[in-house]
């Protein structure tokens, strides 16, 4: 088993154990979902939504934010300068974190 360290992988990691769990669920299902101490903490209908209030509560290391779909539905986007203007941010679909930085 990887070594996981970070909030950020332990977050990815509960998110990818749990994935069957949470498409099955119609609640979660198509959502944004904030995962903060592998907990799942809210859902959103948009990506926008689900920073917004993940930045307002939570240190960016802390926090991953994944779309709940199926990979076969993956979708692949770039988002810059998004929200709060002195961050970038980097998104590549629901197998993957998402990436704050300066």
């Amino acid at each position: 088993m990887a070594h996981e360290n970070t909030p950020k992988e332990k977050n990815a990691a509960y998110f990818h154990r749990e994935a069957s769990k949470f498409l099955a669920d119609p609640l979660l299902k198509n959502k944004f979902v904030v995962i903060q101490s592998e907990k799942i903490q809210a859902s959103f209908d948009t990506f926008s939504a689900a920073l917004e209030f993940a930045v307002s509560k939570f240190p960016p290391e802390e926090f991953i934010i994944r779309q709940v779909i199926n990979e076969k539905e993956q979708i692949n986007f770039l988002i810059g300068r998004d929200i709060l203007s002195h961050w970038s941010l980097t998104w590549h679909g629901p197998t993957s974190t998402v990436l704050i930085s300066d």
